[in-house]
């Protein structure tokens, strides 16, 4: 809307249209909502813009000083309150990745607090990281939703497919399997997911299928984790062909 209805009347407007239009663009390729000094850098491109005047009135200035004053207890107030919340968060959810297990008075307090930080892509991708498997079923698929909506990537994708395969929903595990390794084509973990979701399932065309898929795809960086994958593939495809010279 600012585009089309602000009016460049010099460099500075020019300069100010030009910067939005890039931020613009360069979010349809990444995620500067997640960095906050671009979150800022974007509010104040707005801010900045001349709008169009609607009405003009005159204040004190004993006024101006109350108002800027309130305003500035208000921000100062609000800030402290959520460094707050973060940090509490932030050391308790530490404190269980440190002890990999989570007791009930921790419980309770991140339930109590979740309201306010689920919002936060940073809090919520650590806590979504965080001894999910202590948690109650319901619970760990509203966490990883969230954390999906506000910060999608690869690896919670895969966590949420990990979900539905544990509740036998195997073509919900299938598509966020398939998503996440539409995310990272070169990461083997999705397809590897997936390969053994089609054995869990009893499709062994589809797991010769991906196994053979799998062995092709390009890796950028091949770790131990990564052979072990390619082992395992290659012992059930040289099984399956056995069976098949053998029938």
């Amino acid at each position: 809307y600012a585009l089309f209805s602000y009016k460049e009347k010099n460099n500075t407007d020019h300069c100010l249209k030009s910067v939005l239009i890039t931020f613009l663009v360069f979010s349809f390729f990444s995620y500067p909502s997640e960095v906050f000094p671009l979150e800022i850098l974007f509010i104040s491109i707005i801010g900045m813009m001349k709008s169009k005047t609607i009405k003009t009135f005159t204040i004190s200035n004993s006024t101006k000083y109350i108002i800027r004053s309130i305003a500035f207890i208000f921000i100062v107030c609000i800030s402290i309150g959520s460094y707050h919340i973060y940090h509490k968060t932030f050391t308790t959810i530490i404190r269980i990745v440190d002890k990999n297990k989570i007791s009930e008075d921790t419980y309770s307090q991140l339930s109590q607090l979740y309201p306010l930080f689920r919002y936060n892509s940073q809090l919520m991708y650590i806590y979504s990281k965080s001894s999910l498997e202590d948690y109650p079923l319901n619970t760990k698929l509203q966490i990883l939703q969230t954390a999906a909506r506000i910060a999608p990537n690869s690896e919670l994708y895969i966590k949420l497919g990990d979900f539905w395969k544990q509740k036998k929903d195997f073509p919900q595990a299938e598509a966020y399997y398939q998503t996440a390794a539409a995310m990272i084509p070169h990461h083997i973990t999705p397809s590897y997911k997936l390969f053994q979701l089609y054995i869990e399932e009893g499709n062994i065309n589809a797991a010769t299928n991906m196994g053979n898929y799998l062995l092709k795809q390009p890796i950028k960086k091949k770790g131990t984790k990564a052979l072990r994958m390619e082992a395992e593939v290659l012992e059930f495809l040289h099984k399956e062909k056995n069976i098949k010279r053998t029938q």
